[in-house]
Formats: C-alpha cells, sequence, structure tokens
C-alpha cells in the first residue's frame, strides 16, 4: 500500500509540474496592428492577352464607311513578356464583313501573326513610358500578316502592319480598334471575351502606423502575385506571396488572396491620347483590392485603391501578430520541496 500511495502521490506531481509548477509553460498572445501607406508597380511580370468579339462599332474601308450592320469574327492571344517591343508573340484573325456606298459588299480578312507591340503605356506622374521592371504595358499590338480587302467581288492586298488595340485601354468589353497603318481598314468593335493573365507581377509600398501602442514609421510591404482579370466582367481574383519587413525585428513572409474590380469612379476618356484612335474607344480606370494574408506567426485583411490609370496605389492593412511569452508558477516550496515532502510519505 505504501508503495502504491508513493506512485501515486509520484504522479500527482509530474502532472502538477506539467500544468505549473516551477517550469515554464507557453501561453499564446497577440498583438494587433494597423498599417497604411502608398506604392506601386515594381515589376509588371509578364502577361497573356485571350481576346474575341463582338459588334462592330464603327467601320472604315479604302476611305468608304461602311453601312450599319456591319458584322466582325475577330479572336487573338498575345503575350508580352520582356523589356523589348518585340518580347511578344501572338495570333488570330479578323473577317469584317459589310456594304458601303457606291463600293457594294466590302470584307476584309487577315490572320493575325503578334510579333511586336508599340505605344508602351506613360506613367502619368512622370511622364516617362513603361517598363517597369522587366516588361512594358502595350498600348498596341502589331500583326505583320497582309489584309486582303475584297471589294465587289475583287480583292487587293495590304501589306501594311496592323494595329490591335490591347482591351486593358477599353474595359468592360467597350470597343477597341484594329487598323492598318495606311488607314486602309479601320475598325472599333466591342469584344466578348477579354482576360489577362497576369504572371509575377511585383507592387511595393512603403508604409506606417502602430504595433500595439509602439508606432511603426517604416514598413515595406512587398507582393508578388498572379492574377486573372476578366476585363469584360471589371473583376478580377489575384494570389501570390508577401513579405512585411519592418514591423518586427524579423520579415513576415506568407501568402495571400485578393479579389478585385474595375470601379466606373473615376474613369476618363484617353481617346485623344492618339489620332489612331476613335472617341469611346479608350478608357483610363482605377481599380479595387481588398483580400486577406497569413504568414509567419500573422494575419490580416487589406483594402487598396488604386489611382487613374492603375499603376500607383494607397493601402491600408489591419492585423494580429501571436507571440509566445512565458508564464511560470511562482508558489510552493519548489521541486526539492516536493522531494522533501515525499520523504515522509
Amino acid at each position: 500500500m505504501k508503495t502504491f500511495k508513493r506512485t501515486s502521490v509520484l504522479a500527482s506531481i509530474a502532472m502538477l509540474l506539467l500544468l505549473g509548477g516551477s517550469s515554464a509553460a507557453f501561453a499564446n498572445t497577440s498583438q494587433s496592428f494597423t498599417l497604411s501607406g502608398t506604392g506601386g508597380v515594381t515589376n509588371l511580370g509578364s502577361q497573356t492577352y485571350t481576346v474575341s468579339g463582338g459588334l462592330v462599332a464603327y467601320a472604315e474601308v479604302d476611305g468608304a464607311t461602311l453601312n450599319p450592320g456591319a458584322s466582325i469574327q475577330y479572336n487573338f492571344v498575345a503575350t508580352q513578356n520582356g523589356p523589348t517591343t518585340t518580347s511578344v508573340s501572338g495570333y488570330g484573325s479578323m473577317r469584317l464583313t459589310g456594304y458601303a456606298p457606291g463600293l457594294g459588299e466590302v470584307k476584309a480578312t487577315t490572320s493575325f501573326v503578334i510579333a511586336a507591340i508599340e505605344g508602351a503605356i506613360v506613367d502619368p506622374t512622370t511622364g516617362a513610358q513603361i517598363p517597369i521592371g522587366n516588361n512594358q504595358l502595350p498600348a498596341y499590338f502589331i500583326s505583320i500578316s497582309p489584309t486582303t480587302i475584297t471589294i465587289d467581288g475583287q480583292n487587293q492586298y495590304d501589306n501594311n502592319p496592323m494595329l490591335i488595340e490591347s482591351p486593358y485601354l477599353n474595359p468592360w468589353g467597350l470597343p477597341i480598334v484594329m487598323g492598318t497603318t495606311d488607314g486602309d481598314v479601320v475598325v472599333a468593335a466591342t469584344y466578348n471575351v477579354g482576360t489577362i493573365d497576369w504572371q509575377g507581377t511585383q507592387v511595393q509600398a512603403l508604409l506606417s502606423g502602430n504595433l500595439g501602442s509602439s508606432s511603426v514609421s517604416s514598413a515595406v510591404l512587398t507582393l508578388t502575385s498572379n492574377e486573372n482579370e476578366n476585363l469584360v466582367a471589371g473583376s478580377a481574383v489575384d494570389s501570390g506571396t508577401m513579405s512585411l519587413a519592418g514591423l518586427t525585428s524579423s520579415t513576415i513572409t506568407g501568402s495571400y488572396f485578393g479579389t478585385d474590380y474595375i470601379p466606373w469612379a473615376g474613369a476618363t476618356d484617353c481617346s485623344s491620347s492618339t489620332p489612331f484612335l476613335i472617341p469611346g474607344t479608350c478608357t483610363e480606370t482605377g481599380f479595387q483590392s481588398q483580400g486577406e494574408f497569413s504568414g509567419t506567426g500573422a494575419s490580416g485583411t487589406y483594402n487598396t485603391q488604386w489611382g487613374v490609370p492603375a499603376l500607383g496605389f494607397y493601402t491600408t492593412i489591419h492585423g494580429s501578430i501571436s507571440q509566445g511569452r512565458s508564464s511560470g508558477y511562482s508558489g510552493g516550496s519548489g521541486f526539492f520541496g516536493f522531494l522533501g515532502l515525499l520523504s515522509h510519505i
């Protein structure tokens, strides 16, 4: 019996030591933080455009404007992946059919062979053309294949390149312009499918705010993301990796996921930016992003408003950091006291 009692006490003491005693146990605490600041795109990564449509808003062939009711079938896929104007490849086709006064039935057909871009978009804050990082944001794709123009059954061939406006310049499926550089074929048409797959895009922001009761003055947020943007719906989803330096002594790393949309508010007409464009075929917009992130001991949400055009942004982040702290039991006689107790049992 005495041995049984001694064993029971040993087990009880072991449990006490695990639960408290004089050894340290660890309890999780957390500190909330709020940060805000400005940033911008530091690397565009690569972009793949997939477009097809649509309805004719305006068409002109061989100097004659086509009557209402002209039809078009077109599609193209283009990938821009590099710092030069020729770091692009793509393919597609276009077939335009209609009637023009004095010409009769008119057709224009071509197979797109996209080999270059033109008119990289300008950052209005600096006046400088993009590239940003290792890529450019095209205003137009250039197809180098000839166009066949058929007027009243007679074919003629136009060997001039054709410019194809990027749908990024006119979201929500609104008309984009396609036309030969000599002006023999010019058409503005809506699109039913318009997507951009962004890969490896990077943004960075300088943030300030507070962590608990302490102030934070120079935290740096960096995101590397992949995004699928639906330009017809005006929406997007994106995900990727994040790092937040300067909030704690070590950099927080993790992942994020967000949903985005293109707001109508603040959109401006940019059709006059080049003579090639037709009124109503260019719209500069902002962007709205929100989502959540989780990383090494931290998690939270963000809300980001992009300017017009969507190159710079203001963001607000709310989150918390989990921290471990020691919590020891300070009462009693300690482990050696319990050994003394054992000697009396």
